[in-house]
């Protein structure tokens, strides 16, 4: 799946998330978005799952987490 399926099937359960995070493209619109929301980078957890793939876990201001698959 494309990260736009995966902001799509987000729609039906969260659509103000998905609304959101639907134009996010990089690591920078990610931050962008924090520094809008208020949301200390500290906050962000960034997991390694081997040498080429991380999970970047930002946690979304109405207590949920978002988690990105990067590569």
């Amino acid at each position: 799946m494309e990260y736009a399926d995966y902001v799509q099937a987000m729609r039906f359960e969260n659509p103000v998330v998905a609304g959101e995070v639907a134009s996010f493209q990089t690591l920078e619109n990610v931050l962008d978005y924090m520094r809008r929301a208020g949301l200390p980078l500290e906050s962000l957890d960034l997991l390694t799952q081997d040498e080429f793939s991380h999970d970047l876990i930002l946690p979304w201001p109405d207590g949920r987490f978002v988690v990105f698959g990067l590569t």
